[in-house]
């Protein structure tokens, strides 16, 4: 990130602090509880938010090279991400047009010769999605457009190493949404990143009794930190005040470290922000990249089958090539963030989830030192409000 960037960020944390306030948001809001637990909401979650719309798939590392290839579930559309021989990205429902089973089998691969075969009847299919070969069939397809038999294909955008997928709008071929609104005003911070130049450590997907919105909230705020986190992280980190910065629907919300304070003491063209910050930046709907002074850190949260169930996938990425010795290291930094999240946030998430359910409360309410989770909610509505 440029010198300046992390001054101009410094520098407002620096002038909240020594005013005793926080980033403001407009005015209170009042959130209805039935937002976490409506199954017709969830539905139209589903085909409003998660369809038809660009959403976070992966760093472009995760498919470096020429065969290189991951699959993810977009709300449980699977999808193949293939990087081609002339360098480009393609994105494929990860689906035989013959009886629907999953083609590319493993999170991560590379393919080796032609292509690929499906394991339910072997019809094989290149790197592209083109159908080569159904075996032991030749009669009983004759009629069949063999050209119209290969893989759907789905949009795929790369920008400064993240890559975005389009999944099929519900009943539609997609939104048509412009990916160059992806990211707002974040583009240069992300860019700053070199995001491209990351490789994948070590991944941990996990199935939570919980709405995918409550697990999006405990990331959107760090007033909780000196209270739920006083045992771990919060005698490390500021719970007020933080760093905030909304692009259109993309946030920047960066927590900071309580040792900051000694960085002041320099003058400002010796100091640096990256070391004492934890810089989130929140990509709508659902996934969030994190920046740490030696890896990245990306989490993705989709629905499960109904409004009190959630997937959450956690990605940790070193510089470079990953060697073992790296791979160990970043490893033992991805058990110590799931060991915070998975026994401290979600299990409350987990407890509010139950109660909501329950009918204890009909609303929460928001203040206006939450500006995050204020903004993430209107972006929420106005998706789904609008036509």
């Amino acid at each position: 990130m440029r010198h300046e960037r992390q001054m101009e960020l410094m520098n407002r944390f620096v002038a909240l602090r020594d005013t005793k306030t926080a980033t403001m948001a407009d005015k209170v809001r009042t959130q209805p509880t039935s937002a976490y637990t409506s199954p017709e909401l969830h539905e139209q979650e589903l085909a409003k938010i998660f369809r038809g719309r660009f959403l976070f798939a992966g760093l472009a590392g995760d498919a470096a090279m020429p065969g290189d290839y991951f699959c993810l579930d977009l709300a449980g559309l699977p999808v193949v991400v293939v990087r081609g021989e002339d360098g480009l990205l393609r994105a494929m429902v990860n689906m035989c047009t013959h009886r629907g089973a999953r083609i590319f089998p493993d999170d991560h691969g590379h393919l080796e010769g032609r292509g690929i075969a499906c394991p339910f009847h072997s019809w094989s299919f290149d790197m592209y999605g083109r159908l080569l070969g159904q075996p032991l069939a030749r009669e009983g397809f004759k009629e069949c457009d063999k050209g119209l038999l290969g893989m759907r294909a789905l949009n795929v955008v790369e920008r400064h190493g993240l890559v975005f997928v389009e999944p099929l709008a519900t009943g539609g071929t997609g939104a048509g949404q412009d990916p160059d609104t992806l990211l707002g005003g974040a583009d240069q911070d992300l860019a700053d990143l070199n995001l491209g130049n990351y490789r994948l450590a070590d991944s941990r997907t996990r199935t939570l009794p919980l709405n995918w919105k409550l697990v999006i909230d405990t990331f959107l705020e760090s007033y909780h930190i000196f209270s739920l986190h006083r045992e771990s992280i919060g005698p490390y980190y500021f719970s007020t005040p933080n760093i905030f910065e909304s692009f259109d629907s993309t946030l920047l919300f960066a927590g900071v470290r309580s040792d900051i304070v000694t960085e002041l003491d320099k003058p400002e063209a010796e100091r640096n922000l990256l070391p004492y910050v934890t810089l989130q930046y929140f990509l709508y709907p659902n996934a969030l990249i994190v920046h740490q002074i030696d890896h990245i850190e990306t989490w993705q949260v989709f629905p499960g089958a109904g409004p009190d169930e959630s997937i959450v996938t956690t990605n940790i990425y070193g510089l470079g090539e990953i060697t073992d010795k790296a791979r160990t290291y970043l490893t033992k930094n991805l058990d110590l963030l799931v060991g915070v999240t998975d026994t401290e946030d979600f299990p409350q998430g987990i407890r509010t989830q139950r109660a909501i359910e329950a009918g204890a409360s009909d609303s929460f309410v928001f203040g206006r030192n939450e500006p995050g989770l204020i903004h993430f909610h209107e972006w929420i509505d106005h998706t789904l409000t609008t036509p």
